[in-house]
């Protein structure tokens, strides 16, 4: 008998200070509000909240601890506090599987939202905030009567003299009807009614705007509207 309580409290004293690490993070967590201390802790005990078919490029509604991010549409986001108040405007500048990337619009300060750890970090010049965030969902998905074609999804942007057309890897290239002049780009990102091309070779940045129904032509400081977007596909 003596020899079985031994042998119990020497597992109770190996699993201590595990318990002890465990519980001083969460109350971290509890106490001093975002941490990466209370980051860290989130990370070791929560799955991804990129998960259930939920991610960086689909997420409209982002949970933390003050309140929500919500996505309006048209590249538009809010942040919400939790009494319903909206506390902040931003812009969507990036989106991929992992991340959603905004921009303050009244500050300029810029917010990149992990869907993979959890976590979101807020920067203004030197200053730096962390946050935990706890939830994120994506607009549910239904079977529309007539196909809606957005930023997301188009593959094709047709205009009068000619079109763009999405291939592999990322990679686009443009069709002039007349002389059929050919232009190679390079995607560097969506979102939910744009798409954004580069052609390095001539320093040319193409923006597909599905909204506005505009063909942005950027290169040497100048940015201008280069065709009207007849038909997408």
């Amino acid at each position: 008998m003596l020899r079985q309580i031994a042998s119990v409290s020497a597992l109770i004293l190996t699993a201590a200070p595990m318990i002890a690490l465990n519980s001083t993070a969460a109350l971290a967590c509890r106490t001093d509000g975002p941490s990466n201390a209370c980051a860290q802790f989130a990370a070791r005990q929560r799955s991804p909240i990129a998960s259930n078919g939920v991610d960086g490029l689909n997420a409209t509604r982002i949970t933390y601890r003050q309140g929500v991010f919500q996505a309006r549409g048209h590249g538009n986001w809010v942040r919400v506090s939790r009494n319903g108040k909206i506390r902040a405007r931003l812009q969507e500048i990036k989106r991929d599987k992992r991340f959603v990337q905004l921009r303050n619009k009244s500050t300029q300060g810029r917010l990149e939202l992990d869907l993979y750890r959890n976590q979101g970090v807020y920067v203004k010049g030197r200053k730096i905030q962390r946050f935990q965030l706890i939830s994120a969902k994506a607009q549910p998905t239904q079977k529309p009567t007539s196909t809606v074609v957005k930023g997301y999804t188009v593959k094709r942007v047709n205009h009068a003299g000619g079109f763009f057309a999405s291939r592999r890897n990322g990679n686009w290239v443009e069709i002039n009807r007349p002389n059929r002049a050919r232009f190679n780009f390079k995607e560097t990102h969506r979102d939910e009614w744009s798409v954004y091309l580069l052609d390095r070779s001539r320093n040319v940045r193409i923006q597909l705007d599905l909204h506005r129904k505009k063909v942005i032509y950027t290169a040497r400081g100048k940015r201008f509207d280069l065709y009207n977007i007849t038909t997408v596909r």
